[in-house]
This record gives structure tokens, sequence and C-alpha cells, in this order.
């Protein structure tokens, strides 16, 4: 899953009232194919999920030690280098409270459980601020696992992560095998290779840890961020308003344009509203379009639409009227220092320009 051998990898986990998830799903990263240890891990949880990961992973035994103490251990029995990696404890911000705004003190609360709507936005919301904290740091990489925590808590991490997410980052959840999973045992299962290897389940069965398996599911998920980056510009602070104007950009990329490219005047009509364009704009326009109705494939590179613009440009010229010096056509030759960098500002500025009509166009007919 790494880019590269010297990005960080974070373990971006939501626990609800079952730790157990975050200790099953390191395990599974380690046992992959190609073996991924975080070199951080980062959960968003409530007041309750804390309590209950206090308890669970980092209250010692009689022997003095901790569940993750112990799954650090089994992991360098194992082979694995641990050194800084899994970076993860109560103190610090590996842990991290959603918190909202209490209705009543308008003062912010940490909150006990996600209940209702106004917790379920604060959730959405919290995560998406966490998340980027992450995903707008070069050199990172992100495993965001939608394992635990009430259902709505794992979609909103995904929703999160189609929202922002990069190509490169994962989503996952974790799997485990009957009876591993269930409250009903004692002590509860956490790795195949921790201390308590006897679990007694309620009904008066025991099972043995280390019979377990545990599987890593990586769900797909499609990075919105690439297709509107442009766009959105700069990121909006909240899921709500992300989600909203995502929705305003993906209703505007389905619309159906007619477009007409004037060759008499530096004009371009889109569904019948007229633009006035600089004459290397149009000559842009003129080039972009000839290359649509050819069926063209895109261009991977600015530089590749030097030779394409300089024909279509010489091809204006020639069609100038002789005795009016005042039609744009004179305008149109480019400078033979045009660069990629100035094909890629001309772009930006009939972009710019032609948004103030609405969405970029995607469809022309």
């Amino acid at each position: 899953m790494k880019e590269s051998d010297t990005s960080e990898v974070i373990l971006f986990a939501m626990v609800g009232l079952s730790p157990a998830i975050l200790t099953e799903t390191v395990w599974a990263l380690a046992h992959e194919e190609i073996p991924v240890i975080p070199d951080r891990v980062v959960v968003v949880t409530t007041k309750a999920g804390r309590a209950r990961l206090q308890e669970e992973l980092f209250t010692k035994n009689a022997e003095g030690e901790t569940i993750w103490d112990s799954l650090r251990a089994a992991l360098e029995r194992d082979g694995h280098v641990l050194g800084e990696r899994l970076a993860f404890g109560m103190a610090g911000d590996s842990v991290r409270l959603c918190a909202a705004i209490d209705p009543e003190s308008r003062m912010t609360t940490d909150l006990e459980d996600i209940r209702n709507a106004r917790e379920n936005e604060a959730m959405a919301n919290f995560i998406l601020e966490a998340l980027r904290s992450f995903v707008e740091t070069p050199g990172t990489e992100v495993i965001a696992s939608m394992a635990g925590g009430r259902k709505t808590m794992g979609a909103l991490l995904y929703a999160a992560m189609t929202l922002v997410g990069r190509e490169f980052d994962e989503v996952t959840h974790v799997l485990v095998s009957e009876p591993y999973e269930s409250p009903a045992l004692t002590p509860r299962f956490h790795f195949p290779d921790q201390p308590d290897q006897a679990l007694t389940h309620a009904n008066g069965n025991v099972y043995q840890a280390c019979e377990a398996n545990i599987e890593l599911a990586y769900v797909p998920f499609v990075p919105l961020r690439n297709a509107f980056a442009t766009e959105l510009g700069q990121m909006p602070e909240s899921f709500t308003q992300l989600v909203r104007k995502y929705r305003r950009e993906v209703r505007g990329s389905t619309v159906k344009y007619k477009v007409r490219v004037h060759i008499s005047a530096p004009l371009l009509e889109i569904n019948g509203e007229r633009y006035r364009l600089s004459p290397k704009e149009h000559v842009l326009m003129h080039f972009l379009t000839k290359r649509l109705i050819e069926g063209a494939a895109p261009l991977d590179r600015y530089s590749a639409a030097y030779e394409g613009l300089i024909r279509v440009s010489e091809e204006l010229f020639q069609r100038r009227p002789q005795g009016n010096l005042d039609d744009w056509r004179h305008e149109v030759r480019f400078p033979e220092n045009y660069a990629a960098e100035d094909i890629r500002k001309l772009v930006n500025q009939l972009r710019t320009k032609l948004r103030k009509y609405g969405p970029v166009p995607r469809q022309c007919h």
C-alpha cells in the first residue's frame, strides 16, 4: 500500500465500545502479503469509547503488561522491527474525542455517544477535520478503518474519505471468524497471539485465541478531490459545506451545453449566453473545440498543446480581412518563446472567465 518508503503511514480508526477492532486491524495489516506496520495510530471516539479503550487496551494485567504492549511484543516475535512505529497511547493526540456545541449552554462538550442528527453532524465535521490534518500533509498515507463504532460512524468515515482521500489512501474493514468477535467471550479476543489463549463463551464452550482467523477487507472508494480539485479551490470548512459544494459541481457537470465558437469576432456562446474573449483565449477555444469534434485524445501535458495552438492561430491569422487592421485575428499569433507555463496560465484564465457562467462545461454539443 505504501506510496514510498519514506511515507508516514497513519492508521485512522473509528472505535466504539469494541476496541478489539484496533488490535485486530493492526494484526491483519502486519500479516498481509506485503506487511504494513502503521507509524501512528489515531482513534476517533466518544467519551464512552475512550473509557472502554483505556479499560481493555491500556490497563495493566498482573504481569504489568497491557494488551497493546502484548500486541507489540507479539509482532516483534514475528520478526517485525517496530522501533517507534505503532505510536499510540491514551496521552497526546492519539485519541480524539468528538465534540459538539451544546444547544443550551452554547459550550463545546465531548460527546458521550452518537444518538441524534445533531451529534451525527458533529461527528461528520469532526472526522473530516481530523482527516484533513493528514491528507493535506505531504509524505503521509492514511489507512482508514471503518470497522469500529456505530454504523453511522463507519459510514461517515467512508464518506469523508471519498470527499478528501487521495488515490493511494485506503479504507479497510476487519473481518474476524466466529465466535471470536462475540462479547460473550471471557476474556475478550484481541489478536491470535494474545497472552490469554483460553476464551470461555457464555454457553460454556472454550475457544483458543490462536485459532481465530482475521482478514482485512479493502473497501474501494472514489477520491472525488481528484475530479474537483480545480473547481473547488480551497476546501470548505465543514462536512456539510463540502457535500453541498460537491453536489453543485456534480449537477453542473451533468448539464448539457450548446457551444458556438465565432470566427468573425472573439465571441463564445454557451447556451445562448455570449462571452467576449481575448484573441489568444479565443484561439485556445478554437483549438480545444476542434480537438473535441475530431475525437482527439486528451492532452497529457500543456506543452503538447503548443503545435496545435500555433497551427490554429496561423489558420485564423490567414483568414483576417486585409483592409481592417482592427480585426481581432491580427493579434492571434503566439510569440516564439511561448512555453508550457504560458499555456497553463492561458487555460486557467479561460477557465476563470467561463466559471462566471457556472460550472466549467464537461459535455459540449
